[in-house]
């Protein structure tokens, strides 16, 4: 029994039709593991006769997690969807926390396996065991004493629910200018986010989570560790390039990042994101992210989680 490897990613585009790469690591699953940067995902397929238990072992100190739903259609017809969908209607969840090594246990069947990269990057190594469905009486493989998740486990919940697209845009930071995004909002999205981030220093891909506040903390690292300052500010039908706005929210902090997020953005809007150089040039990037999903965790973050300032005047 093998795997068959699918490239997969939970993250999309976002708006304006503007496209990114797609986000799942190269896969080396010949030597037994791959790699995965922090908010990325693979999905594998699995032949189960009678009965198979999925081991993952995560790199140090990485948290990584997985998620299973059964592939529908024949061992060689089925095709597994996005890592999204396989996370969001999971039928078995293993996540044990930092460090340690997740177990699947599936009964017969086609079965789609999603990895994702919780927090932190690196390699992990993935293995299954196959054979007939134990009784009672043995002891199922424990290599690192995980207790295994059980297959009438009832699922648990995504840490990303409801990511619809993302889109990463790119520019030059020169102190005392500012650069201007515009983005256009459909219908049915629950929450939006925009981060800031320098393309020459802390430039790993954010988590697909906006419930962390010690994730947006490290997004907001303290100037001058990439020697660059950069503030941003979200408009709401406004330009600043051509009118007098005031921004809707705003992330002042001192810091070399930035983020700010908004719930329940208004459908048909025009958004616009400037970013702003503070302190010192550098390139940077800005990444926007939409979601669709009624519970997308942004409701439960604090406000200074969200954005520092509101009603804030444009930059001079």
């Amino acid at each position: 029994m093998k795997y068959i490897y699918i490239r997969a990613a939970v993250l999309a585009c976002l708006v304006l039709g503007l496209c990114l790469v797609p986000a799942s690591a190269t896969n080396n699953f010949g030597s037994g593991s791959a790699y995965l940067h922090q908010g990325q995902a693979q999905v594998y397929t699995v032949n189960v006769d009678s009965y198979a238990q999925i081991y993952m072992t995560p790199p140090p100190g990485a948290n990584f997690d997985l998620y299973t739903t059964q592939c529908q259609g024949s061992s060689y017809g089925c095709k597994c969807p996005t890592a999204a969908y396989v996370m969001q209607y999971a039928t078995y969840v293993s996540r044990n926390g930092v460090g340690k090594q997740e177990v699947l246990n599936l009964p017969r069947g086609t079965w789609c396996i999603a990895v994702f990269a919780q927090s932190g990057s690196g390699a992990y190594s993935i293995s299954e065991v196959f054979g007939p469905k134990p009784t009672p009486t043995k002891v199922q493989p424990t290599p690192t004493k995980v207790q295994p998740v059980p297959p009438t486990a009832k699922p648990v919940p995504p840490t990303n629910p409801g990511l619809y697209k993302q889109d990463i845009q790119s520019g030059n930071a020169v102190q005392g200018r500012s650069t201007v995004y515009s983005y256009m909002i459909g219908g049915g999205r629950t929450a939006i986010e925009w981060y800031v981030q320098p393309a020459s220093c802390n430039a790993y891909e954010p988590p697909v989570i906006m419930a962390a506040s010690s994730s947006i903390s490290s997004m907001r690292q303290p100037y001058p560790s990439c020697n660059v300052d950069l503030d941003l500010y979200v408009y709401k039908n406004c330009d600043p390039r051509t009118s007098r706005c005031n921004a809707l929210y705003a992330d002042t902090s001192s810091g070399s990042g930035a983020y700010v997020a908004i719930p329940n953005p208004e459908i048909g809007a025009k958004y616009f994101a400037q970013v702003y150089a503070k302190r010192g040039s550098a390139p940077f990037r800005i990444i926007s992210r939409s979601y669709t999903e009624k519970d997308a965790p942004i409701i439960m973050m604090s406000v200074p989680d969200l954005y520092t300032a509101s009603n804030v005047a444009a930059p001079a």
